[in-house]
């Protein structure tokens, strides 16, 4: 469930090729790791900073790891430039129009306030009662603490993605990114909704019950709604 996972247009050459293109960023969980490019290339750089004795997980791990990564962006962008015969420092600004703000999609707004009320979730069950299932609870933390912001994220991705490829796709250009960003969310909201029910129908969690009945109902009518949006009938 967990993962990357193959949309139904991707083909399976395509998919084995580049599965970081599909998946939640929950590469610990991934099946593919073992043939993903990006996640062999993140340890490799680890191992690196652990051989020279610095720590892979300190914040000046993260600021060099972005670093690497805009100036294999750059050089990439200029190798496929280079090849298209297009001349970068020509490029005319006024051509470039600035995305809208995520305030001003309604889907969005939904999804935002879901996460927020997630969170909320997520800090109660951090207060186990006597009697708990500590395993099944510390599930649902991992699966909600980690979709809870990636699904704003990912909704915004897929609107934006949407309005350009409207255009894209006038110039017979198919991306399809709004569509891999909208079956990412669905699977997250669908694992969402799981564990929640899970949680629910967990007796020393009564007090939790309806809370918990009532997010996976609103996690369950949001893949509906992105699905309807998208048009991918998973639902």
């Amino acid at each position: 469930m967990f993962g990357a996972r193959k949309p139904p247009w991707v083909r399976k050459e395509d998919f084995l090729r580049t599965p970081f293109n599909y998946c939640d960023l929950w590469c610990e969980r991934c099946q593919f790791k073992h043939i993903c490019r990006v996640f062999q290339r993140e340890q490799e750089s680890k191992r690196k900073w652990i051989k020279q004795g610095k720590d892979p997980n300190s914040l000046e791990y993260a600021f060099e790891a972005v670093r690497e990564n805009l100036e294999e962006t750059a050089r990439l962008l200029e190798k496929d430039a280079k090849k298209w015969g297009i001349n970068l420092d020509k490029i005319e600004n006024s051509d470039y129009q600035l995305l809208p703000e995520p305030e001003e999609f309604p889907l969005y707004n939904l999804a935002f306030e879901f996460s927020q009320k997630l969170q909320k979730l997520v800090d109660n069950l951090r207060l186990v009662p006597d009697g708990a299932d500590e395993n099944l609870i510390l599930e649902g933390i991992k699966v909600i603490s980690h979709y809870q912001s990636l699904i704003p994220a990912k909704v915004y991705r897929a609107l934006t993605s949407k309005a350009e490829e409207e255009e894209e796709k006038k110039m017979g250009i198919y991306v399809l990114d709004a569509e891999t960003s909208a079956f990412i969310i669905i699977r997250s909201l669908l694992a969402i909704a799981e564990v929640l029910k899970n949680l629910a129908h967990h007796r020393p969690l009564g007090v939790l019950r309806k809370s918990c009945f009532r997010l996976a109902k609103i996690s369950l009518d949001l893949a509906e709604m992105i699905d309807w949006e998208f048009n991918l009938g998973m639902i």
